[in-house]
């Protein structure tokens, strides 16, 4: 290895020192290439994303053992049975000419009330 006590003992036209030194450029010549510099960043930035995702599992499930949350909202039986029960207010008719209207201009009324609310 380039550097070691060994290396250095041996003589300077010693073809394992140049190969040596040929091998230590040619280890660092490829490290250095944006290939392998987005990968070791790409590597580093996946091990902080593992890291964060583990954080926010923790707090949510700190935060799911702590909170109360029927004082939140409501109950799941209770959003079933809205769900299941027929809207207070009917739906107005559906008017395919006023739909086709809002598409085009952004304005669901007829021309004549479009001019009034203007």
């Amino acid at each position: 290895m380039a550097g070691s006590p060994d290396w250095c003992r041996l003589a300077d036209d010693d073809p394992r020192k140049w190969a040596a030194v040929v091998r230590a450029a040619l280890a660092w010549i490829s490290e250095s290439t944006p290939a392998a510099t987005a990968h070791r960043v790409r590597a580093e930035l996946d091990g902080i994303d593992r890291a964060v995702a583990e954080r926010f599992k923790a707090a949510a499930s700190d935060l799911s053992t702590t909170c109360t949350w029927a004082a939140i909202g409501p109950a799941h039986a209770e959003l079933e049975r809205r769900r299941a029960a027929p809207p207070l207010r009917p739906l107005p008719p559906f008017d395919p000419d006023a739909a086709a209207r809002w598409v085009h201009t952004g304005y669901s009324g007829t021309p004549v009330e479009r001019a009034a609310a203007a």
